[in-house]
C-alpha cells in the first residue's frame, strides 16, 4: 500500500498543517467532540511494518491482544 491509494491524497497531500489549532481552541469542534463523548471508535487495516516501527520507538505503548474472544456469544 502507498499514499496513492488513497484516492483524496492528491488533493490534501500539500496543505500545511503547522498552524492548526486544537480542537479545544475552536469553540464549534470543541463542542462538537463533546457532544459525541469527545472519541470514537474506528477500525483500520495497518501494513505489518507500519506496526513494527511503532514497536522499535521508546515510549510507545504497545498494543495487546485481548484476553478473550470479544465476538463470541454466550
Amino acid at each position: 500500500m502507498n499514499n496513492n491509494s488513497d484516492p483524496l491524497f492528491t488533493q490534501y497531500a500539500d496543505l500545511n498543517f503547522a498552524d492548526a489549532k486544537p480542537v479545544a481552541a475552536v469553540p464549534a469542534l470543541a463542542q462538537l467532540q463533546a457532544a459525541q463523548g469527545g472519541k470514537s471508535r474506528i477500525t483500520m487495516r495497518v501494513d505489518t511494518a507500519v506496526i513494527a516501527a511503532f514497536n522499535l520507538k521508546p515510549g510507545i505503548a504497545h498494543a495487546k491482544a485481548p484476553s478473550s474472544p470479544r465476538n463470541t456469544i454466550g
